[in-house]
């Protein structure tokens, strides 16, 4: 284990420096880089560790776009970096007269994430060829990918078509 000091990007507050009785706290990382609490016991020569925020319970939301207005014929790409996440949740609300047809694409590819060969993985993650209604495409299994794309496609004429793209990416 190394001492958290020089551990790039771990920032913790509110974490005790004693303990109840003065025992010095000291915050360490693992090989895995997993914050831990550990205090040693002097008058039994013992160590006591416990992880803090473990990686199990990590994740992080976020809202990928909120489109409206989206004229008739339009095809775009939207992006989701998975490097270092194994699950993904992504949800689809998709509304107006127009349609909005939505398919997921995956790569294991490195580099400029927009520049990378996807692959169209909707029928293995959804079930179907395509969503056209609201729904969730969920990734509940480790996933390999680095990254994916939620590719939509627009149509109907009138151009009110509206999609908003939420994600959750877990460790």
């Amino acid at each position: 284990m190394s001492n958290i000091q020089g551990e790039p990007g771990i920032v913790k507050t509110g974490l005790p420096a004693v303990t109840a009785d003065d025992t010095p706290v000291a915050l360490l990382t693992d090989d895995r880089k997993r914050l831990r609490l550990s205090v040693e016991d002097t008058t039994t020569n013992s160590a006591n560790t416990q992880e803090v925020d473990p990686l199990s319970a990590m994740h992080l939301e976020e809202n990928l776009a909120t489109l409206t207005a989206i004229a008739s014929g339009v095809t775009g790409n939207l992006y989701v970096d998975l490097n270092g996440y194994r699950y993904d949740v992504v949800q689809l609300t998709i509304g107006g007269t127009d349609s909005v047809t939505c398919t997921l694409w995956g790569t294991v590819q490195t580099g400029p994430i927009a520049a990378r060969t996807y692959q169209d993985i909707t029928l293995a993650y959804a079930g179907v060829a395509s969503i056209a209604v609201t729904g969730m495409f969920i990734l509940d299994t480790p996933s390999p990918f680095t990254a994916i794309m939620i590719e939509y496609v627009t149509a109907g004429g009138a151009g009110d078509g509206a999609l908003t793209v939420d994600n959750k990416k877990m460790f």
